[in-house]
């Protein structure tokens, strides 16, 4: 697990890099394309804050959804893979990987919240998220 745990985490970690250099290029890029059909005189520059801040989202959310997975393919045998054998999900997960996943959900929707310009907003998106996923796990149960 730690194996694959390491490169998704790369793999993450460069889709963020390629995404924030992206980012921090496009506006001096659509300035020089666009600079004479704006009726105001665009300010632009390297922000650091929301760069930084969409990085971090970037690894929490990456972080989030690939701990699921990775965890429920760590209770499966090396040797039942081998044999090609389909092995059903129970969907029941040790109480410490739904805590770590819990751990990491929190504080995903505590980063959501504090660094948003109206926290109340914020606060109301996170709760219908999560009554999203609780609707649609509920949905997938029936």
């Amino acid at each position: 697990m730690s194996t694959y745990l390491i490169q998704l985490s790369a793999l993450a970690l460069l889709g963020v890099l390629i995404g924030l250099a992206i980012g921090a290029a496009l506006p001096f890029l659509a300035q020089s394309l666009i600079a004479e059909v704006l009726p105001v005189r665009a300010r632009v520059a390297l922000y650091a804050e929301p760069l930084a801040i969409a990085g971090a989202f970037g690894l929490l959310v990456s972080l989030m959804f690939t701990l699921m997975p990775l965890m429920r393919a760590r209770r499966v045998p090396a040797a039942t893979l081998m044999r090609g054998a389909v092995v059903a999900a129970d969907g029941q997960l040790p109480w410490r990987d739904a805590l770590l996943i819990g751990a990491v959900a929190m504080a995903l929707a505590a980063f959501t919240i504090f660094t948003a310009d109206s926290r109340s907003i914020a606060g109301w998106f996170v709760l219908g998220a999560v009554a999203a996923f609780l609707a649609f796990r509920c949905w997938r149960g029936s």
